[in-house]
């Protein structure tokens, strides 16, 4: 079973690791969305994006290794 929401949610800089629970069988298992967040051109709004730029690369492994960290502990 999954939920439209996300369990964990891990923000380094601007690059965003959604950690998603599945509970199908007796022990529960993780999935890891990763999103680059960027104002929208009429500076309103934060819009998410799955490319990553090269200043975006040691937020993105720290984010992921955040999300492994947590879903060790759990």
């Amino acid at each position: 079973m999954t939920t439209n929401e996300p369990t964990h949610t891990i923000t380094f800089g601007l690059v965003e690791a959604s950690i998603w629970e599945y509970r199908g069988t007796a022990k529960p298992s993780f999935d890891v969305t990763f999103d680059r967040l960027y104002k929208s051109l009429d500076q309103k709004s934060w819009t998410r994006f799955k490319g990553f730029g090269k200043d975006d690369l040691l937020s993105l492994a720290e984010a992921a290794r955040a999300a492994f960290l947590w879903i060790h502990q759990q």
